[in-house]
């Protein structure tokens, strides 16, 4: 077998195996009549693999240390008496396997070979839309419409976490009757893996890469998205008081600046900004002291002051580049390209 061939077969099976101790079938890969899968609570991986191992399950840490250990670029494996044994080179590893009948029932079920038949084409945006979309999306923040989660509809994929929004209209509509919900950390999986086709079913929405020969399967995510709401109404510019532009390169102290904030959550790294004639005053201060930083910009009008969080603002930055901000009564609105809008309310 090629080793780099099967480490990144690996790296993909990878985002379905549990973090967490949920059973000893979720922390497996599976090999499975000339597939390695995986899952857990959230999400399961299929991939094709050319391997003569079928029908046992290993430890995917294991698995994983065992193989990036061999420095050969062909290795054999072998299965005997319930050990799989690779080897490479000088090195031999030999792993116990575990009974993997649970998931290959859980396989069986997600029927992954039936919705490959049935898979559409995304539109060209749809990873860019993923991305940018990420922003509205705190990872240690709670909010009660789904917070953690991205809404997806024919035509438009939004997110929010109470503070900011986001909402991106694709070029082309997906092709599914059913508006549905994906975590941000099943989203995270999805940009790297960079899926061309998907399919939605009641339950589980399947993405496939140009080749359909690995299939990620997520569960569609539920708690509270009831309350989710329609960004369309809600991003919308209001009555602009200014306008100013700040560029990415001019931007490399904001990580020292919320360092000097107060809060552990994104929505606390509270910071004070002063417009004035061709400069932005950003400046925190917490019990660990103080800081400010001064950046160029366009802004021509009167001194303006207001107070936002500086994860939010670098957030955007990082990924638009140059962003011009338009200030309103109650939040920071961001338009790119005609189709993708953003806000962040002010805080204080």
């Amino acid at each position: 077998m090629n080793t780099q061939e099967f480490l990144n077969t690996m790296n993909v099976v990878l985002s379905g195996v549990s973090k967490k101790d949920v059973s000893e079938a979720m922390g497996q890969i599976v090999f499975d009549g000339g597939y390695l899968i995986s899952y857990n609570d959230k999400i399961a991986v299929s991939s094709s693999v050319d391997c003569p191992i079928d029908s046992c399950g290993v430890d995917a840490n294991d698995l994983l240390k065992a193989v990036k250990g061999i420095r050969t670029k062909e290795f054999e494996m072998t299965l005997e008496n319930d050990f799989l044994t690779l080897e490479g080179g000088k090195t031999t590893v030999t792993l116990p396997t575990m009974i993997s009948s649970e998931m290959r029932t859980f396989h069986e079920a997600i029927d992954i070979d039936g919705a490959i038949l049935k898979m559409k084409r995304l539109p060209p945006d749809f990873i860019p839309a993923l991305v940018l979309c990420e922003n509205s999306v705190s990872t240690n923040m709670s909010s009660s419409f789904g917070g953690y989660a991205m809404k997806f509809d024919s035509h438009t994929v939004s997110s929010t976490d109470g503070y900011r929004a986001s909402l991106y209209e694709l070029s082309k509509k997906i092709k599914t009757k059913n508006t549905f919900f994906i975590s941000k950390e099943i989203v995270e999986h999805l940009i790297g893996f960079n899926p061309e086709k998907i399919f939605v079913s009641p339950s589980w929405i399947y993405f496939t890469d140009a080749k359909a020969d690995t299939v990620i399967a997520c569960r569609t995510s539920i708690d509270n998205t009831e309350n989710f709401p329609d960004l369309s109404g809600i991003i919308v510019k209001g009555k602009r008081k200014a306008k100013f532009t700040i560029q990415r390169e001019d931007t490399e102290n904001l990580d020292m600046l919320s360092f000097f904030t107060d809060g552990d959550k994104d929505a606390d790294k509270e910071i004070d900004m002063v417009l004035s004639k061709k400069k932005v005053t950003m400046s925190g201060s917490s019990i660990k002291g103080s800081a400010t930083i001064e950046l160029p910009t366009d802004y021509k009008g009167e001194k303006i002051k207001f107070k936002v969080s500086s994860v939010f603002i670098q957030d955007i930055i990082n990924s638009l580049g140059s962003v011009t901000f338009q200030l309103n009564d109650q939040n920071i609105y961001i338009e790119k390209g005609g189709n993708y809008k953003h806000f962040i309310n002010l805080v204080g």
